[in-house]
């Protein structure tokens, strides 16, 4: 079954608050690149996640800050035990071998240092944050290892395969390129990539570089970038829209219908997040695609049925949502569908689709 994209994480605008794990003392205070890589005695953790990267920040002397929202998005969970036994090895390595334990297929982890503070997080959040001074992805290896990361990106007439390579080097995340579809798209390892940029997100590195490469093509024949199970996917607009697969969010908030009474009426309900789904839902879609703060507005002239208010909000839902990507990647013309069954949205479409749907909601 495919794994679940990075779209959904942002549908869910997911507050990227973390908690602390651990102040380290003063006199155990130093650079925490030269900590997290500082040599160990024999040791042995046997406990929950939060202990466990506790007890490692304290072996390391440094602050640890761990975005648990994040984490727990993916499946994992502050309680899951951890046993990590190991002889001459760095808080680096460690630090590795916890992460390597509990992260999920759908949702990588990594670490990285940033002012002086070791910081946890997802890989896909890790690409949206601002070039830190040092960072390191935690794997199923358990090695991670802090390594100088790019401020600048500067290229100039470089070969695509080069500047892969260069991206893959310094952020320390996996990339893929489907060079055979990019190909099909009249793009090889040799085309040339200029561009100058300085003191912005990995992300937005990637979406200057496929924007350079999608110049004049049409939507199936651009190029664009998303994490999949991981690993930075670099392909085309025709292969990421090969497949499709399912998702369901709770809408329940955005569907309420108002009670009737006499005079303009407005519902200020902004949507919420479905605790019992780990991507939650679709909360903020109506402010994010130009629909107010609810779908729910009417002007009491007409008095009409909830059953009919009901469906009239649901029809709109499903307009906006289809013409905001445009109606020929939905049934007949594409292959997705979208319904809403009671309070659950259910989307049907392919990688490029919610992809696409991930842009408006951006905008």
């Amino acid at each position: 079954m495919p794994a679940r994209p990075p779209l959904i994480a942002l549908l869910l605008m997911v507050s990227l608050g973390a908690a602390p794990a651990t102040q380290p003392s003063a006199e155990k205070a130093v650079a925490p690149e030269a900590a997290m890589k500082a040599p160990l005695p024999k040791l042995a953790i046997n406990a929950p996640l939060s202990e466990a990267l506790e007890q490692c920040a304290k072996l390391a002397g440094v602050k640890m800050v761990v975005d648990w929202d994040s984490l727990r998005a993916t499946g994992v969970k502050d309680s899951e035990k951890v046993v990590v036994k190991a002889v001459a090895t760095s808080p680096g390595e460690v630090l590795g071998m916890i992460l390597g334990q509990v992260e999920k297929p759908r949702g990588p982890l990594a670490w990285y240092v940033d002012n002086g503070v070791v910081r946890v997080t997802t890989r896909g959040l890790l690409l949206r944050t601002p070039a830190p001074v040092a960072r390191a992805a935690g794997g199923a290896a358990g090695a991670a290892k802090a390594a100088p990361a790019q401020r600048e990106w500067k290229f100039e007439n470089v070969e695509l395969s080069d500047v892969v390579k260069v991206m893959r080097t310094d952020v320390k995340v996996n990339f893929h390129v489907n060079w055979n579809a990019l190909e099909a798209s009249g793009i090889t390892k040799q085309t040339p990539v200029t561009m100058h940029a300085s003191d912005i997100t990995v992300a937005k590195a990637l979406d200057l570089l496929v924007d350079q490469l999608s110049t004049g093509k049409a939507r199936l024949d651009a190029v664009y970038w998303l994490v999949d199970d991981g690993v930075v996917t670099i392909s085309t607009g025709a292969a990421f829209n090969r497949e499709t697969f399912t998702q369901t969010y709770y809408v329940g908030d955005m569907l309420a219908v108002v009670p009737n009474f006499t005079g303009p009426r407005m519902s200020t309900n902004a949507g919420a997040n479905d605790a019992s789904n780990a991507a939650g839902g679709l909360g903020g879609l109506g402010n994010n695609i130009g629909m107010g703060q609810n779908l729910n507005v009417g002007t009491g002239a007409a008095p009409v049925s909830d059953a009919e208010e009901r469906k009239k909000i649901e029809e709109t839902l499903i307009k906006v949502i289809k013409t905001s990507i445009g109606e020929d990647m939905w049934q007949p013309q594409g292959a997705g569908s979208i319904a809403i069954l009671r309070d659950r949205l259910v989307i049907t479409q392919s990688k490029l689709g919610f992809l696409l749907l991930n842009k408006a909601l951006a905008k």
